[in-house]
C-alpha cells in the first residue's frame, strides 16, 4: 500500500467507526422507544385514568433539561473548542438531574405518592 492510501484508510477507519457508533446508538434508541411504547400500549386504560408514570415524566423531564443544556455549551464550544463544550455539558447535567429530581420526587403534602426511591 502506498503512503496516500494508508493515510486515506486510516481517515475511513475514523469515519467508519463513527458510523458504527452512530447505528448502535440508534439501535439502542429505538429499542428503548418501543419498550417503551409496548408498555404504555398494554397499560393505556390505566394510564388513560391515572396519567403518566411518575418516572416517565421524570425521565422526560430530565431529557428536555439535559437538551436545553445542550444550548449554553454550544456557546461555550464557539468560544473555546469541542472539548470544552463537552465538559460545559457535562458539567450541567448534574444540575438538571438534581433540580429534576428534587423538584419532582418529593411528595407533595400529606396525601402525595410515596417517592421513588434510589435504586
Amino acid at each position: 500500500m502506498s503512503g496516500r492510501r494508508r493515510a486515506a484508510w486510516r481517515e475511513a477507519g475514523w469515519v467508519l467507526a463513527g458510523c458504527w457508533a452512530v447505528c448502535g446508538l440508534g439501535g439502542v434508541l429505538l429499542s428503548f422507544i418501543a419498550y417503551a411504547g409496548g408498555r404504555v400500549l398494554a397499560r393505556a386504560r390505566r394510564h388513560g385514568q391515572r396519567g403518566p408514570p411518575r418516572l416517565l415524566v421524570v425521565h422526560g423531564k430530565a431529557a428536555f433539561g439535559a437538551m436545553l443544556c445542550a444550548v449554553p455549551a454550544m456557546i461555550v464550544g464557539d468560544l473555546t473548542g469541542v472539548p470544552l463544550q463537552m465538559a460545559a455539558w457535562l458539567v450541567l447535567l448534574p444540575a438538571v438531574w438534581w433540580f429534576v429530581r428534587r423538584r419532582e420526587l418529593r411528595g407533595r403534602g400529606r396525601h402525595a405518592a410515596p417517592a421513588l426511591q434510589d435504586r
